[in-house]
């Protein structure tokens, strides 16, 4: 379990708006075969001034 302070960097847990990753050109680098989704995630948060936390679940898990 993730405290208030850590950064979840599971990119599945995230929402982006196509046209905010087309206008900043941010894509995951397919060359990275490791740590592509972090690089991906502090792209886009260097990419953007405000990121907004939902604390809502949309999707669930079925075992």
């Amino acid at each position: 379990m993730l405290g208030t302070n850590q950064l979840n960097n599971l990119i599945g847990t995230k929402f982006f708006r196509r046209d905010f990753l087309n206008e900043n050109k941010i894509r995951f680098d397919e060359n990275l075969s490791a740590n592509a989704e972090l690089k991906f995630l502090v792209d886009a948060f260097l990419g953007t001034e405000k990121i907004t936390f939902v604390p809502q679940v949309f999707y669930g898990r079925l075992n």
